[in-house]
């Protein structure tokens, strides 16, 4: 067993010197279930080592440039919550040989010291983002059954879409806390995603990102940047044997954060700022995080509602506020029945009108006799196309049906279930219920005229991207940003339930 001594040394070799500004970071800020602002932090001394013992007297808290009185102080192992940690791992070709074989054995140990309590899933980047592990999960043989089975073959390195996938992952976490935890050894190289675009998705999912670079290949710059701009850290190693004590100097970091808890009453939705300054060695830190909030405007109704009312009057000195009240009571009956008049007329004159003047709801065509809101088609019933859509669904091409070896789509829903369309190459490929679209889908009222295309990146990846207000969703998860899609993702078209389903024979080629 090393001694402290030793592990100091370590710590030191990996992260750094940590100069004052280090030693304070807010990985996270959220508003609570108990409608109370929430904020976790981290202290750790010069050498990188978490500090411990820490109470209210360490820290002073203001909220938009505003003094917080009182707040409460917490170790996180103290709060019986556990962790979620998205594990990413770079499998890109430079990775090959012993640095792989050095990560695995980092990883596989950081994730046989998780607490019971604690979650992990596991990613692997390279020439895209695939999920080994998808779902947390508290079962830590089969994440490291996983890391085991990692190749690093591929020729690119999708590091900001490893950043993107894994902070929306981050934001599904079944506790808390969450931390992504991302090892690479290069540099992004073919991301269909900005480095800017992971960092604000971070952020606004209010995900930390932690990054490990080691080689002399690795983007610095980049990775202190997406660290700071979430609340992580950065660290850099030279070395294969520091990769072990790197995950153990962070699994400390993470165990032995501190939770800072108050009321905030009226806080209004939107960004907020937070500022925390630590006091600590007579050294004074501070730092500043950014959140957003829904607020708590409805707990404060809940609140004013609950309090008690005030004294009643008495009934021979009846309150002006109850005079106006019996004085406008036969007013508002008296406009209420008119209403209720005026109502049932305009039904009448509504049911009683041509078929050409009442339009669907949903698609805007005229309704037919007997169709109240919603067409046939629209509803879900069979109708016979008129003339006119007999046309103009004769001058539409089919879609093209899917080549051999190539992309394509797999139709999931009836009467199309099973039929597969081609992409093509050179164009998008366009999806709604529209009659010009490359795909068609009639009678579903979630499906937007202009809904999604799918078209391909100068990586030769096929990217989905939404166009419809309703959403689209990939595996379940409404996507917001344009998303890389692998062999099997299953589609959702305004809803979770499955559409389509992307095909890639050559995927892994």
């Amino acid at each position: 067993m090393k001694t402290v001594a030793t592990w100091i040394l370590c710590c030191a070799a990996i992260g750094g010197a940590q100069t004052a500004s280090d030693r304070l970071t807010i990985p996270q800020v959220r508003m609570n279930a108990s409608g109370k602002v929430e904020a976790l932090v981290s202290v750790v001394d010069e050498r990188g080592a978490p500090v411990r013992g820490m109470g209210a007297a360490n820290f002073s808290l203001s909220l938009d440039g505003k003094a917080v009185p009182e707040f409460g102080v917490k170790p996180v192992q103290e709060t019986g919550s556990g962790i979620s940690v998205v594990l990413a791992m770079d499998i890109s070709g430079s990775m090959k040989g012993e640095r792989i074989r050095a990560a695995q054995r980092a990883a596989a140990q950081f994730v046989a010291n998780l607490s019971p309590s604690d979650y992990c899933s596991l990613l692997a980047f390279g020439n895209s983002a695939t999920w080994r592990v998808e779902e947390f999960t508290r079962n830590k043989s089969q994440v490291q059954a996983e890391i085991e089975r990692l190749e690093a073959t591929d020729a690119r390195t999708v590091l900001n879409e490893a950043f993107f996938r894994a902070a929306q992952k981050g934001d599904k976490a079944p506790t808390t806390h969450v931390a992504v935890v991302v090892m690479t050894d290069g540099r992004d190289t073919g991301s269909s995603i900005s480095l800017d675009q992971a960092a604000r998705e971070a952020q606004w999912r209010n995900v930390p990102i932690y990054a490990l670079g080691f080689g002399a290949e690795i983007d610095r710059r980049a990775l202190s940047q997406i660290t700071t701009l979430t609340g992580g850290r950065f660290f850099s190693a030279d070395r294969l044997t520091d990769l072990t004590d790197f995950y153990a100097t962070l699994l400390r970091q993470l165990s032995s954060q501190y939770d800072l808890e108050f009321s905030a009453p009226g806080l209004a939705a939107g960004e907020h700022k937070l500022a925390v300054v630590l006091r600590y060695r007579g050294v004074d830190v501070t730092r500043e995080r950014r959140f957003q909030t829904q607020g708590n405007a409805a707990q404060e109704v809940r609140q004013r509602a609950s309090a008690s009312p005030p004294p009643s009057q008495t009934q021979s000195e009846p309150s002006t506020e109850w005079g106006i009240v019996w004085w406008l009571a036969p007013v508002v009956v008296v406009l209420g029945a008119g209403g209720v008049l005026v109502y049932r007329r305009m039904r009448r004159q509504s049911s009683a009108a041509p078929p050409s003047e009442r339009k669907c709801f949903y698609c805007g065509k005229p309704l037919a006799e007997g169709e109240q809101m919603y067409c046939a088609a629209c509803s879900g019933a069979e109708q016979k196309p008129s003339p006119v859509e007999s046309v103009e669904a004769a001058s539409t091409p089919p879609p093209p049906p899917a080549a051999p070896g190539a992309p394509s789509l797999e139709l999931l829903f009836d009467p199309r279930r099973g039929e597969r369309v081609g992409l093509p190459e050179d164009r998008p490929f366009t999806i709604g219920r529209r009659s010009d679209q490359d795909l068609v889908i009639e009678g579903d009222r979630h499906v937007s005229r202009d809904h999604a295309s799918i078209a391909k990146d100068r990586n030769g990846r096929f990217v989905l991207s939404n166009l419809s207000p309703n959403g689209t969703y990939v595996n379940s998860r409404r996507i917001e940003m344009p998303e890389v899609l692998q062999d099997g993702d299953k589609i959702g078209l305004g809803n979770e339930e499955p559409q389509l389903l992307f095909v890639s024979p050559r995927a892994g080629a």
